[in-house]
């Protein structure tokens, strides 16, 4: 499978990470403490990565349509738009946390 991000090939990347020798930078001694084989882990890290990516490119595959229909749609301008009130101008109110765990809003 040939899916990227950014140039980044995910599953090549994902592949490369779980190699005996490992992959990329290393932050710490503890980045050479890896499985010698491969474990009941990685297969339900691979299957989940490629339901992943299976779900991704059937959303592309969507969204690619919805935004060729956005385009190929009717043009809207900026002086066109209702212009917002003055409430809406301002910035939200903060929202706080109580040591409760309880959000209020502070006005």
């Amino acid at each position: 499978m040939s899916y990227s991000v950014s140039g980044l090939n995910v599953m090549k990347s994902w592949l490369d990470y779980r190699k005996a020798g490992g992959h990329g930078r290393t932050s710490s001694a503890l980045d050479a403490i890896r499985p010698r084989e491969w474990n009941l882990d990685f297969t339900t890290e691979l299957l989940e990565l490629l339901w992943t990516l299976e779900s991704t490119l059937k959303l592309e595959m969507q969204t690619a349509s919805l935004l060729q229909t956005i385009v190929a749609g009717e043009l809207v301008r900026a002086d066109e738009l209702p212009q917002p009130t003055t409430e809406e101008r301002n910035a939200p109110a903060e929202i706080a946390v109580s040591e409760s765990g309880q959000q209020t809003m502070e006005l």
